[in-house]
């Protein structure tokens, strides 16, 4: 607000009171006479034209605090004064202070007789409004009971529509997906919106061949975004519902239900007008792309779903960019280039209310930062924030994917509140169904955190429970950069180490698999981590040939190398540390007054000391610790891992 707005709002209120006396009046009526007042004078000067939305609210906190009852004026004035500041503090995501001030007007409401019935329209905006913003905090059961009130009262199908789409996406934060795709579905039947034949594979191959030909011969980028916003917020509603079926039928597991309300939203966002629902569509339409190694598709609908969603200023451009970023950017952008788009989408997600997308996209944004090397300690400190707010909104299945992250985040720093004890770790599993998506993320997040403990910290049975649970819970199918590139490179790495000590042709086998497929994949979608296929090789071939090659040295050497020109330090200690591994296996089978022993020596040491070098500056003390007493047997002199 202008200087001149503010000393011309000071001294109206002086005018009234002086504001050392106003807290001499005693309570009672005189001091309801003032706040009825100063209320009234606020009141007229937030709705002009140089007012900022502060003063509205500290009108209708003096005109709430007042005992008096206004039988000459609209009944309805404070209710919709309340329901104003309300929608403002919602709109900047203040879900907590818009509660407060609908808790306010539906009081209010409660005083007037029939209130739906001689104040229909504010007290349906005002039920609204409640819904909205209690779900979005997470009160269900007030959202809820907020919600059955509305859709008792409600006059018609389209008023309710709003309440609806809230109860949906609330379905879907409890992790209740198949309530959530169920009542979507059901919605779009009553409103006219499902194709006479259904939604089965007809319908999605007319549906695929539509958008096939639309983006193929029809349209430039350009002409699509030149293509006018949509302004019928009745089928921006239907959209939306389709975006609702379309995510939880993923989080169901129900595939062709995913793919077909994807394609049906999509059809019929673009034989209408381009709107938030119309982004969306094309995200997932992105992320069908990418399996099929069509990136150039993948990432012209990526960026038109970002531009469309941009335009819109909608919320969901939460949700797109953590797509872009995780499956997309994440294999061929800089990681700080990847990690800000997580953090955009995070700052996005959270200022529209969209909670849930924001917290995952900043927890994506944290894994991303560990997977590329940054401060375990920052990180830690991160997700201990993170939790808690994941906690506050009761996002329960992004929750369990950052704890079990924070976990191996304090094992390796060696700040968890429990001993490292790999017998332990070696008990986790299932604790629901596995044909909910949000048990099976639960699951490869806790998979992959043993797994990377079990390769750090040389334990075998450790490794083989996270790899079987992989194959429990089906983790070979597409998933983020973080994810996929982890769990292949891991698995790799660890399947190796498996063969060098059991000579079982199964786990060599394997290793290469995972190998070949980060190999293909970094081909196709970009080159950030090619140095790890590198590394997963050298590994490999040390294990297949051991002592018998002295090339073994030179590849991992090749491998390090790549590591630190991209700036990997921590795997630049990872190459160090499989490298003295495999130093050490040689000297295990040799005479020590060997020139071989010897050479190996020397190279165990070297290695060592870059292993451990590296390992503190980046933090994870704790591996520093399982090295001295790995090695200490072998090398008497620990100035090596000093």
């Amino acid at each position: 607000m202008c200087t001149e707005g503010i000393d011309s709002l000071t001294d109206c209120l002086d005018d009234i009171c002086p504001r050392p006396a106003y807290g001499m009046i005693p309570l009672g009526r005189e001091r309801d006479d003032l706040q009825l007042c100063l209320g009234r004078k606020l009141h007229e000067m937030g709705m002009q034209d140089f007012s900022e939305d502060w003063i509205l609210f500290s009108a209708a906190d003096y005109l709430n605090a007042t005992s008096l009852q206004f039988e000459s004026d609209d009944p309805t004035f404070l209710i919709e004064l309340n329901l104003q500041v309300a929608e403002r503090a919602s709109s900047v995501a203040a879900y907590q202070s818009a509660t407060k001030y609908l808790g306010i007007a539906r009081h209010l409401l409660s005083k007037v007789n029939n209130p739906w019935t001689e104040y229909y329209n504010i007290t349906l905006a005002v039920y609204q409004a409640t819904v909205e913003a209690e779900l979005c905090l997470g009160h269900f059961e007030v959202g809820m009971a907020a919600g059955q009130t509305l859709i008792g009262h409600a006059m018609s199908l389209d008023d309710k529509l709003p309440t609806y789409l809230a109860i949906c996406r609330a379905f879907g934060r409890k992790e209740q997906h198949k309530e959530a795709y169920d009542m979507s579905v059901e919605i779009l039947r009553m409103m006219g919106a499902i194709p006479k034949g259904g939604l089965g594979v007809m319908r999605l191959v007319k549906d695929l061949m539509y958008a096939k030909f639309f983006f193929a011969s029809r349209h430039s980028d350009a002409q699509i975004l030149a293509i006018p916003l949509l302004k019928d917020k009745r089928l921006e509603t239907i959209l939306d519902l389709w975006s609702v079926a379309e995510i939880n039928a993923f989080y169901c597991g129900a595939t062709l239900n995913h793919i077909v309300t994807i394609f049906r939203g999509l059809v019929i966002s673009l034989r209408n007008r381009l709107s938030p629902p119309c982004g969306v569509s094309m995200t997932e339409y992105s992320l069908i792309c990418s399996p099929t190694d069509d990136m150039k598709a993948a990432r012209r609908f990526s960026h038109l779903s970002l531009e469309i969603l941009d335009m819109t200023k909608a919320r969901e451009r939460s949700l797109s960019m953590m797509v872009a970023a995780s499956f997309i950017h994440a294999w061929h952008d800089p990681p700080d280039q990847v990690i800000d788009l997580h953090k955009n989408a995070y700052k996005v997600g959270m200022e529209s209310g969209d909670f849930q997308l924001g917290l995952f996209s900043q927890i994506s944004g944290y894994l991303h930062a560990f997977i590329t090397g940054h401060s375990p300690a920052d990180l830690e400190t991160k997700f201990l924030s993170a939790t808690k707010k994941l906690r506050l909104y009761k996002v329960k299945h992004v929750n369990a994917y950052a704890e079990e992250q924070l976990l191996l985040i304090q094992y390796l720093r060696g700040t968890a509140e429990k001993d490292f004890d790999p017998t332990s770790l070696s008990k986790y599993g299932p604790t629901g169904t596995l044909d909910n998506v949000s048990e099976k993320f639960r699951l490869i997040a806790g998979f992959i955190a043993r797994l990377h403990l079990a390769v750090y910290f040389n334990e075998d049975d450790l490794a083989l429970h996270s790899l079987q649970g992989f194959d429990l819970v089906s983790a070979d199918s597409e998933h983020t950069f973080g994810i996929k590139m982890v769990i292949l490179c891991f698995s790799s790495l660890a399947y190796s180490t498996l063969y060098r000590k059991r000579r079982k042709k199964s786990y060599l086998k394997k290793s290469k698999c995972c190998l070949r497929r980060l190999e293909r994949t970094c081909r196709i979608k970009g080159k950030v981590c090619w140095h790890r296929c590198m590394l997963m090789e050298a590994h490999l071939e040390a294990v297949k040939k051991g002592r018998e090659s002295t090339s073994i040295p030179i590849a991992f050497d090749r491998a390090i190398e790549a590591a630190s020109r991209n700036g990997y330090d921590h795997d630049v200690a990872l190459g160090s540390q499989l490298a003295a591994d495999y130093c050490m296996s040689v000297m295990q089978g040799i005479h020590k007054d060997s020139i071989q022993y010897k050479t190996m020596e020397t190279l165990l040491r070297r290695y060592l000391q870059q292993a451990t070098d590296l390992y503190r500056s980046w933090g994870a003390i704790a591996l520093i610790d399982h090295l001295e007493s790995m090695y200490s047997s072998l090398l008497i002199d620990d100035t090596v891992i000093a």
